[in-house]
């Protein structure tokens, strides 16, 4: 399992969130039409040294976009997600999370849907997954 298995996981494991998104928690570069939906990818990853050699105890920075078709319901789901991750830690599935922070939280630009004159709402959301290789 990697970390964005997991965090998906935890997320889906989230009543509020499954009902929310209708279960449709998706990777970047899905063609998920559906809204609201959950979009995810893994930003970057970095991992530490000692002098005996790597720790296995490396960080990963999940981007966690949450789409709807209103401003409202994007921000329900945001805060939802917001509510299971931050300060998060404990074991999903067998993938030990040591801790989740919320960094960063801000607005998508808006596009256009296909058909529509009003724009796709979303947030994103940015967090530093602490684990266990």
């Amino acid at each position: 399992m990697d970390v964005e298995t997991a965090i998906v996981a935890h997320l889906r494991a989230v009543p509020l969130i499954e009902s929310l998104s209708g279960g449709r928690v998706v990777p970047a570069g899905s063609s998920s039409v559906l809204r609201p939906n959950i979009v995810y990818q893994r930003l970057t990853t970095k991992r530490e040294y000692s002098n005996d050699g790597p720790t296995h105890a490396p960080w990963a920075t999940v981007q966690i976009g949450c789409w709807a078709d209103t401003l409202s319901v994007a921000r329900q789901l945001s805060d939802a997600v917001i509510a299971a991750l931050d300060g998060f830690t404990g074991e999903v599935n067998g993938f030990q999370i040591d801790a989740v922070f919320i960094t960063d939280e801000n607005s998508a630009p808006e596009s256009a849907a296909p058909g529509k004159e009003e724009g796709i709402k979303g947030i994103l959301v940015d967090c530093v997954v602490h684990y266990q290789e």
